[in-house]
């Protein structure tokens, strides 16, 4: 059984992770940092699920942790992640990892230093018609269309989501929160680095488009960011259309249909009932590398490599340029 520690509510992925924990059989939560915002919902967790409540990050919070869930703001990454690692805790850290690449190296050399397990759960890889798609597809992957839309983080009731929209504290928008969770999957669905990216980004940056070049020669069109007019699915709706050697996949709704062998027609119309099968996935792996002793499928340098696609997309959209990726 491992001992989980919760710190920060400051991202709503929060309001999936702790669930997460509290029903996988290997993990316990015993601590909950309220530090950030959303301190009363932090508090009132740590009342319902019985667990000990801190309202500052000290050094004693993670004793006898032996993992954290870390969904602060990213502005705090550095600093949590090294008082994590100084006391040898693992750490699933929300996305993004970091603000920059700098302090993305710095990280993941931290985590490595101490010999602790650094994950960042990315969502969209594990939706099984996402995974169904990396195992049929076989040869070269030559394009992939890619759609993303999630929820404005200002229509989550009751929840305080300001720092989103504070660039130092943020690093960037909607087209860059929502777009990284896709970055992730074109990537793991690819199976190569970046060679260069083109984009678009609306002045406001809640939504942009990126031309994405893999050293392979494959393209990725992505399109994405935030949007809830009336009639959408809550949370958010995705889109994958993949060509490669030997096939065509088209991925409708990834988060919530079940696939097979055979192509699926299913409309739903009550998404919140049928459940998410991401969040666990994510929550799983981190514990079974954990108590396996291996590095998880998504390391620091996955979130590090999505990071740098999304601030190069930026810096595109910014110059009206192509950008290319150093080897």
């Amino acid at each position: 059984m491992l001992t989980i520690g919760i710190v920060s509510y400051e991202h709503p992925h929060v309001l999936r992770y702790v669930p997460a924990f509290l029903s996988h059989p290997e993990t316990k939560i015993a601590k909950i940092c309220g530090i950030g915002a959303n301190v009363e919902l932090a508090k009132r967790d740590a009342e319902r699920i019985g667990c000990e409540f801190f309202e500052t990050l000290e050094e004693h919070f993670f004793e006898g942790l032996d993992a954290i869930y870390l969904a602060s703001a990213p502005d705090r990454h550095v600093e949590i992640v090294k008082m994590a690692s100084e006391k040898g805790v693992h750490i699933l850290c929300d996305k993004p990892i970091a603000l920059s690449r700098e302090e993305a190296d710095e990280i993941i050399g931290t985590a490595e230093r101490a010999g602790v397990t650094l994950m960042v759960p990315f969502n969209t890889r594990w939706q099984p018609a996402v995974r169904k798609a990396k195992e049929l597809l076989q040869g070269d992957i030559h394009y992939v269309y890619a759609i993303k839309f999630g929820m404005n983080p200002k229509t989550i009731e009751n929840f305080d989501s300001s720092w989103f929209f504070d660039r130092k504290r943020a690093g960037f928008g909607g087209f860059g929160d929502i777009g990284m969770h896709m970055v992730d999957a074109i990537r793991f669905l690819v199976g190569r680095d970046a060679l260069s990216v083109y984009a678009n980004v609306n002045e406001d940056d809640h939504y942009g488009e990126a031309i994405i070049e893999f050293k392979n020669g494959a393209l990725a069109y992505l399109v994405s960011g935030w949007t809830n007019p009336v009639g959408t699915a809550p949370w958010m709706r995705a889109t994958l259309e993949i060509l490669s050697d030997n096939a065509v996949v088209l991925i409708n709704k990834p988060l919530y249909e079940p696939v097979s062998d055979f192509c699926i027609t299913k409309e739903c119309t009550e998404f919140s009932d049928l459940g998410r099968v991401d969040i666990l996935s994510n929550v799983t792996e981190f514990v079974d590398c954990i108590i396996e002793e291996r590095d998880p499928v998504i390391t620091g340098d996955d979130a590090k490599a999505a990071l740098e696609i999304i601030l190069a997309s930026y810096r595109a959209a910014e110059s009206n340029s192509k950008i290319l990726f150093s080897s």
